[in-house]
């Protein structure tokens, strides 16, 4: 009797448990849109996949492009229609086309990328890098 008892139970948790899963939002498109929301569109680089996406206001995708490896989550639309985009181990500037234009090899920099980088006025890319220590080396050092 217990045991049919502890059965009928967790059916029902487990019933109860999925219909909360399938009653949550939906996390794919559009989902909020105001009407004093400001008319542009939006650039982003999932963290989660190699694409850079340009959306309008209404969630349609306007252009995509595609790289060989995953973001470091830093992407910029220049002034000439470009895209610059930091990926794991290069920075890339492609056409409206998704060609490269430009490429670099951050490795080539013996450091690491720390978060963003500023394309500047002069045509230069400001890119912050970090060293990398041991305990025993930053415990040397004071």
């Amino acid at each position: 009797m217990l045991q049919s008892f502890s059965r009928l139970a967790f059916s029902i948790a487990i019933l109860l448990l999925s219909n909360f899963l399938f009653a949550q939002t939906p996390t794919i498109g559009l989902q909020l849109h105001q009407i004093n929301a400001y008319d542009g569109l939006t650039l982003f680089t999932p963290e989660s996949n190699n694409s850079v996406f340009l959306i309008n206001n209404c969630g349609e995708k306007i252009q995509e492009w595609t790289f060989n490896e995953k973001p470091a989550l830093t992407c910029y639309l220049l002034e000439d229609r470009n895209l610059l985009r930091a990926g794991k181990t290069s920075i890339e500037i492609r056409d409206w086309d998704n060609n490269i234009v430009w490429s670099f090899l951050k490795s080539k920099l013996d450091q690491g990328q720390h978060h963003d980088i500023e394309p500047l006025p002069n045509g230069n890319i400001l890119l912050v890098l970090n060293d990398g220590y041991s305990d025993s080396v930053m415990i040397a050092l004071g």
